[in-house]
């Protein structure tokens, strides 16, 4: 029969291979971007965006599509209702969200919302270093009812990690430490009161 050392090593161990064999969950990611001043068009202001990623994104080195991203924003900075989102907004299908990461830092990206589907205007994008030939490779362009109120070519805006995500331990993982603990806490009971036991029956 094992004793009871036995059994908290056997514990311990079990502890120590699943915590070797966990991958802790990630939280998602946000990156927000600022773009420079227009340079052309009939308002003044620049464009900003924010994009959420999954935590597949953290620290990578790649290119990432939409199926990594959880939620997005862009806006005309200083044209009020301009905004749109992943919730009010769309993404025109001919030139799908883009992201080059190098070491979690944006290198390259594209995105290109639109009021509705295919086209419809207000449409507001940015873009840079994009394999898409349709679409200029550094472009922030705000356009609307016919007319480009903001437009600057040719000097990419910059992205912003606004906050890095922390390991949650899985529950899983964290059931298991507890219980190897207080196996090893309850084995370790068990042993100081055995010599005094031993006493009394002498």
């Amino acid at each position: 029969m094992r004793s009871d050392m036995e059994k908290v090593l056997g514990v311990c161990a079990a502890v120590v291979a699943c915590t070797a064999l966990a991958d802790p969950a990630r939280s998602a990611v946000t990156y927000s971007y600022t773009g420079l001043p227009f340079t052309f068009g009939v308002v003044a202001g620049h464009i900003e965006a924010t994009v959420t990623f999954d935590d597949s994104v953290v620290g990578s080195t790649g290119t990432v599509d939409g199926s990594s991203v959880v939620a997005w924003s862009i806006r005309a900075e200083g044209v009020s209702g301009s905004e749109l989102t992943s919730a009010t907004g769309f993404l025109n299908g001919a030139w799908p969200l883009y992201f080059v990461f190098d070491a979690g830092v944006i290198t390259g990206w594209q995105l290109l919302a639109e009021t509705g589907p295919s086209g419809t205007l207000p449409q507001l994008y940015t873009t840079h270093n994009s394999p898409f030939a349709s679409i200029l490779s550094t472009a922030d362009t705000y356009y609307a009812s016919g007319t480009l109120y903001g437009y600057n070519d040719g000097t990419p805006g910059s992205w912003r990690l606004v906050a890095v995500p922390e390991p949650i331990p899985e529950p899983v993982l964290g059931g298991l430490l507890l219980a190897g603990g207080w196996a090893a806490c309850a084995g370790i009971a068990g042993r100081r009161k055995s010599p005094k036991a031993n006493r009394q029956s002498a």
